[in-house]
């Protein structure tokens, strides 16, 4: 299904990625940050399609809230942006909440819930390293190659999923 979407997404995006290969915007200059963008999403996709296959949909969503909590780390940590005790607050608060929704008892962690947890952090990367990325590089470059991207790193999970699909049948 990930892959599916980010194919897809492809199929839309090709005018600009034709585009931006034709025009001199297109002419990156971070290539480590892209890949970077690239890798971990696409491994954060994997780990929350994984959990929302294995687990039930409260328990696959409520990590996925904590997304802007991980972002607003983030973007103090890598962009400099400064943390008044407002925005400290509400980031302990999400967090303790998530945890409550999570865990409201002592439970031994699932590997299924792990891939959640370990996928919310990793999409939530993505927003300041498109922030980053902005400073240098042109919309439609880091959208098209964050496309490409991840729809090649999807391919080798979606292509052995299907073939484990057709040889249950």
């Amino acid at each position: 299904m990930a892959f599916q979407r980010y194919a897809i997404t492809l199929i839309f995006l090709a005018p600009v990625i034709l585009c931006e290969i034709r025009n001199y915007r297109s002419r990156t200059r971070r290539y480590g940050l892209h890949t970077a963008r690239g890798v971990l999403y696409a491994i954060g996709v994997i780990l929350w399609f994984y959990a929302m296959a294995h687990i039930p949909v409260a328990e696959v969503t409520a990590p996925g809230f904590t997304a802007p909590i991980f972002a607003t780390i983030g973007a103090a940590l890598f962009l400099g942006e400064r943390l008044y005790f407002r925005r400290i607050s509400a980031v302990i608060i999400g967090f303790a909440g998530t945890v409550v929704i999570l865990r409201p008892g002592v439970q031994v962690t699932e590997l299924d819930a792990l891939a959640q947890a370990c996928a919310a952090p990793l999409l939530a990367t993505s927003p300041f390293m498109s922030k980053k990325l902005t400073e240098t590089e042109h919309n439609g470059t880091i959208v098209a190659v964050m496309a490409i991207f991840v729809t090649l790193i999807l391919l080798p999970p979606a292509y052995t999923s299907g073939a484990h699909q057709l040889l249950k049948r």
